[in-house]
């Protein structure tokens, strides 16, 4: 005869509730039992990582928005073939849900129509990538000293630095201190030291990315590294910011 304990039974049906979508009042979401590796908030606090029991969570203003551009896999049009598709797990879904909270208004009015999930960029460094308005997500961003709302302000910067007019993108490039070779090609004549991240140094597009997430994230950094980007982020960005709007 085999003797199952009470404790083993209570154990397996609650493990299997906590695993099953439950119906939540009006403005809450299901939120499965998952373990939440430690990380870092928009506003750099430090999370440690715990083991999160199976809830109703409340939603955030533009919850209804951005869950139905949440998608698992890779988006309609990726030119990278070789990487390969992933899907969210409810830690990163909910994580996603709170780093889009933390976002500001003007970065996510950019129509942006889909947040997608991969496993590895061809570039491995790479936390995130955008093409068009899609954003795909790698593993690499949910990495404990990653800070993923930063990570996703860069991606949706590249929205803006397309939505900004002719006259402003050129008023950036020559604060960058960007120009135009013979034969056709951006180059930049700021030194080495007056970039936070090796990265910014592969164009202007990449470089306004980059000056805008970190402006948001970490001005203090970017002001000591870049004064002119800094100041061009403050005499353009920042309005910009604080109306919410790409005008």
């Amino acid at each position: 005869m085999i003797r199952i304990s009470i404790l083993a039974i209570v154990s397996t049906v609650f493990s299997a509730t906590a695993s099953k979508e439950q119906s939540c009042p009006p403005g809450q979401h299901w939120v499965r039992q998952h373990h939440r590796r430690a990380y870092v908030r928009g506003n750099g606090t430090h999370v440690s990582a715990s083991e999160v029991s199976a809830h109703c969570q409340g939603n955030s203003s533009d919850y209804k928005v951005w869950s139905k551009r949440i998608h698992d896999g890779k988006p309609p049009t990726w030119l990278l073939k070789n990487e390969k598709p992933a899907e969210w797990t409810a830690e990163e879904r909910e994580r996603i849900f709170e780093s889009l909270s933390e976002t500001p208004k003007l970065l996510k009015g950019l129509d942006i129509e889909g947040i997608y999930r991969m496993s590895e960029s061809v570039t491995p460094e790479n936390p995130a990538a955008s093409y068009g308005p899609y954003v795909v997500v790698y593993n690499r961003a949910f990495e404990p000293e990653g800070n993923l709302t930063q990570v996703l302000d860069h991606e949706f910067a590249h929205r803006l630095y397309g939505a900004l007019s002719d006259k402003e993108r050129t008023s950036f490039r020559n604060a960058a201190k960007w120009s135009l070779d013979d034969a056709g090609n951006f180059v930049c004549k700021r030194p080495m030291t007056h970039f936070v991240r090796k990265n910014e140094m592969l164009s202007p597009d990449e470089d306004f990315a980059d000056g805008v997430a970190i402006y948001i994230h970490e001005p203090t950094k970017l002001k000591q590294a870049s004064p002119e980007v800094f100041g061009w982020m403050d005499r353009h960005v920042k309005p910009k910011l604080m109306t919410g709007t790409v005008k």
